[in-house]
């Protein structure tokens, strides 16, 4: 761990961190994104794009961040990058083929898709697109952040930029360093970490397995009707599944828009019913999968989710108790967790009942401080050392 005036600027990664690390190195995950439509024109105000964004990274440096492995500890870690150019995190795309009726369309998200970030190697670990003007797409690779990290990139610059548009370039300087703010060019470093380390924030994020239980406790604490347990009746035999598996890195979606007016239907029945949006969707994207299943088998599904509610002060080393008191500050990294299983009969129709059981096991779930014990069969086989080794469990 690399300390300096309380400040963490690089540490090792945990056990979790480098399950996520090992599979952006082996292949087997690329990317997660997320695109905001901004209500003011971005590249028409780069200058006040380009101090938003020197500012959020030096307030939440693990942004400026590669992983690399160190030799100083013999692990992989959070370093900091040497220099990250504008042209290395912000890229520009007419709106022309990306958008269909004002909205993000899904070839644009099948090309985001495409981003593959290299880890050991001395470049950034996110992407932003801009297309056209006000639609910004954030891309993160695993290691650095999970699934909420994208929106929390948005909230951030976001408030960033509305301070920005207010500061003058002086008081701007005094804070966060020295910025070319006129004529801009793409080639224009926006940060060096030996000239700007002065300038920066906050600690590093924390890794998440400190504040949980040891990896090797049994996450179930031996109730044989823990959910991943209980076989629905009826159907004893799990489908096997349409094909045998390939191992082709190649990934099938779909991206479905709500309107603003569906998703307020939706949010409104979730509420009037006392459940979560992602008890919901899991629900529906069973039940949509249903024709594919067949009728003879029950089915296994998991809800990813993050464990980051565990983050506290109270058990926190020193130079992290500062990111975790503020309530304002959001926590970057990976406190991702694959989520547990969830065994569905065959779905014949849409349930709430449904629905509310999988809210209540998904309201444990996160609760649940054994939750890195799923992790054990990598951390067991695995190797901590390997650059690639044992990505999946």
């Amino acid at each position: 761990m690399t300390v300096n005036n309380s400040i963490v600027y690089s540490r090792p990664l945990s056990v979790s961190e480098n399950f996520f690390r090992c599979r952006t190195a082996s292949g087997n995950y690329r990317n997660f994104v997320v695109t905001a439509t901004y209500n003011q024109g971005l590249k028409k105000n780069l200058h006040i794009l380009v101090k938003a964004l020197r500012k959020t990274l030096l307030e939440y440096p693990i942004l400026a961040t590669t992983v690399q492995f160190d030799k100083t500890v013999n692990a992989f870690a959070n370093v900091p990058l040497k220099s990250i150019k504008l042209n290395d995190i912000l890229f520009f795309e007419s709106d022309k083929e990306w958008l269909t009726e004002g909205v993000i369309n899904e070839n644009f998200i099948r090309y985001c898709n495409e981003t593959q970030f290299n880890l050991y190697q001395e470049n950034v670990l996110f992407k932003l697109i801009l297309v056209g003007d006000f639609h910004l797409s954030a891309i993160f690779e695993h290691t650095i952040g999970d699934g909420l990290v994208a929106n929390y990139f948005h909230e951030v610059l976001l408030k960033n930029l509305a301070e920005c548009e207010l500061m003058e370039n002086t008081l701007f300087e005094d804070q966060f360093g020295p910025l070319v703010f006129e004529n801009i060019e793409l080639k224009d470093e926006i940060l060096n970490f030996e000239k700007d380390r002065i300038y920066i924030k906050n600690s590093l994020p924390p890794p998440i397995d400190p504040f949980l239980e040891d990896i090797d406790l049994d996450y179930s604490f031996g109730d044989p009707y823990f959910q991943d347990k209980v076989i629905p009746e009826g159907f004893p035999n799990k489908w096997r599944g349409r094909f045998d598996t390939v191992d082709t890195h190649d990934i099938s979606f779909k991206l479905i828009n709500f309107s603003r007016q569906e998703t307020k239907e939706i949010l409104s029945k979730c509420k009037e019913h006392k459940v979560g949006i992602t008890s919901y969707i899991e629900v529906v994207n069973a039940l949509t999968f249903q024709p594919v299943f067949g009728d003879n088998s029950f089915t296994t599904h998991r809800t990813a989710m993050t464990l980051r509610r565990h983050y506290t002060p109270d058990l926190a080393e020193y130079p992290y108790k500062k990111i975790l008191s503020d309530p304002e500050y959001k926590i970057f990294g990976t406190s991702a967790h694959m989520g547990f299983v969830q065994n569905f009969p065959p779905i014949k129709a849409f349930s709430w009942d449904l629905v509310k059981k999988v809210n209540l096991d998904l309201s444990k779930a996160v609760r649940n401080k054994r939750a890195l014990n799923q992790m054990k069969p990598w951390k067991d086989a695995g190797d901590l050392l390997d650059e690639k080794k044992y990505g999946v469990l």
